[in-house]
């Protein structure tokens, strides 16, 4: 079948539909150009014989970096997060909530639902009690004198 809208140059539709489609593709070929270009620029500029996998996860979080800056500052992200961010960004992460008092245990699959007030010492998450050892002091200061 002929497509009518290409008028005097008669293609059919099976062409018509493939150069509507081959868009794509011309996008593609500009973006591999242009890392092309970009790699041997970076190579010419700095002499450094990179690989291409690390020079492309170079690029990628240089080009990263500045929406993680800004997606980091928006308040009503969780901390996890924004802290995903900070870390991949090169930005100072700054742990300045204090620990919870209590909660659901951390360890436990979530459909159990334990609520305690017993907080990790070293991982500063909530613990409940099948999860929780008790070590004296001394132990936990490495003192190992008996009082006789």
């Amino acid at each position: 079948m002929i497509d009518e809208s290409t008028g005097d140059m008669c293609k059919p539709e099976v062409i018509t539909f493939y150069n509507l489609t081959k868009e794509v593709v011309d996008v593609v070929d500009e973006m591999k150009a242009s890392y092309v270009n970009s790699r041997i620029s970076y190579k010419c500029d700095t002499n450094d014989q990179i690989d291409r996998r690390t020079y492309i996860k170079a690029l990628s979080l240089d080009l990263m970096k500045p929406h993680l800056v800004i997606r980091a500052s928006i308040p009503t992200l969780p901390g996890q997060l924004v802290c995903q961010f900070k870390h991949v960004s090169g930005l100072q992460v700054v742990d300045n909530q204090p620990p919870p008092t209590e909660g659901f245990c951390g360890i436990c699959p979530r459909g159990k639902n334990r609520r305690t007030k017993k907080i990790c010492a070293r991982y500063t998450i909530p613990i409940c009690n099948e999860y929780t050892m008790f070590t004296c002091v001394r132990c936990v200061e490495g003192d190992n004198s008996d009082n006789d």
